[in-house]
């Protein structure tokens, strides 16, 4: 029988290798677009599913003090374009997008496309908050409704470079196959010293 999954390759540090770490702080106002093409019944009630498309404009939420942007390579307006699937819940939308992913800075009018900053895996679980009992009063309904959660880890273009960042963020609007978001991206850039 075939392996019922794709496999995906993901850097993790070497403790043999020394390092550097930036903090990234990051909000992204997102589109997603969701192409329903498959329709399963299973125990727990109806699943679609079907590929994805992602694009979130990245700014930074700010430098330290205030906020926790230490990051070097990343402007504001950068793109983080992804293309991936998703598999979602019919009577909860409770879900998970997974998909590969490019980050690339904002183009200048007149200019080339610009290089790409990094590649990588993202994945967001739809209608899932981690701030529950015992961190939280919050019930799952209350701590899970249009609440999303997630991570990427990204290699750099430049191989001396890694992004490994966590993701909360919400369901803001949607119309039709198209859904907006908003996230919060944060965790630490690693930069392999020389």
């Amino acid at each position: 029988m075939a392996d019922p999954f794709t496999h995906v390759r993901i850097s993790v540090p070497d403790p043999q290798v020394p390092y550097c770490l930036w903090h990234v702080d990051k909000t992204g106002e997102a589109v997603r677009t969701l192409d329903e093409q498959r329709h399963t019944e299973c125990d727990t009630g109806g699943t679609f599913q079907g590929p994805a498309q992602l694009t979130v404009t990245l700014v930074s939420r700010g430098r330290p003090p205030k906020a926790c942007d230490e990051d070097p390579l990343m402007p504001d307006g950068s793109i983080l374009d992804s293309s991936g699937a998703f598999i979602r819940r019919r009577r909860d939308s409770f879900g998970i997008y997974s998909g590969s992913f490019t980050i690339t800075p904002p183009q200048v009018p007149g200019t080339h496309p610009p290089p790409v900053l990094f590649r990588g895996q993202i994945e967001l679980f739809d209608r899932v908050g981690t701030h529950q009992a015992p961190l939280t009063a919050d019930q799952c309904s209350e701590a899970c409704d249009e609440h999303i959660e997630g991570w990427l880890v990204a290699d750099g273009e430049d191989p001396k470079f890694s992004l490994h960042l966590a993701i909360a963020g919400m369901v803001t609007g949607s119309s039709g196959n198209q859904e907006k978001l908003l996230l919060h991206l944060n965790g630490p850039l690693i930069r392999r010293t020389p």
